[in-house]
């Protein structure tokens, strides 16, 4: 029973502690992708330059 309980607690914690990573991690990915079409072409233009 104990087990079971600890499991739940576990999955609860989980489930409070993971939208957050995910927004984190999200805004990330969002600042990356505004970010990146300077990079991208930047780097291909060092790409076919080289």
């Amino acid at each position: 029973m104990s087990k079971a309980l600890k499991f739940i607690s576990k999955m609860i914690f989980i489930f409070k502690i993971f939208p957050i990573f995910a927004l984190a991690f999200l805004e990330i990915r969002m600042q990356v992708f505004n970010g990146s079409p300077k990079y991208v072409k930047n780097s291909m233009q060092a790409w076919w330059n080289w």
